[in-house]
């Protein structure tokens, strides 16, 4: 009888914890889409979403404290508002992968945006000296 209980007791507590985890885990899947696949799926509002992209040149631009610029994948275009310091060097014809929530005005509003860089690594070149 003793064992039985310990067992049932055992049941409980696992099933206890694997539910406590499965719900973190739902809470924290973030999709990842391009600005194409945002716009053709009917996502939650209120769930967050990461979106990658290319920065639309000419859509980069400071206004007082928030960050605007247009994500595109060469289909769809994602205007993002971000406030906040980017990581790393956000430039146009860029690569980024940005993180939030998609607003009532139809662009993404921010929380993280990350730059994507290139893979390949060259170490600068020495100035050759000239000869005159």
């Amino acid at each position: 009888m003793r064992r039985l209980r310990l067992v049932a007791a055992a049941v409980l507590v696992a099933g206890s914890l694997g539910y406590v985890v499965a719900g973190g885990l739902r809470e924290a899947v973030v999709y990842y889409v391009t600005p194409t696949e945002l716009r053709s799926h009917a996502l939650d509002p209120r769930r967050p979403v990461r979106v990658g992209g290319q920065v639309l040149p000419g859509s980069l631009r400071r206004e007082a404290d928030e960050l605007r610029f247009t994500l595109t994948d060469g289909q769809a275009q994602l205007p993002v508002r971000f406030r906040g310091q980017v990581e790393g060097l956000l430039v146009e014809g860029q690569g980024a992968v940005v993180e939030g929530k998609l607003g009532p005005d139809g662009a993404l509003h921010a929380r993280s945006v990350v730059v994507k860089h290139s893979e390949e690594y060259a170490p600068p070149q020495p100035a050759v000296p000239r000869r005159d």
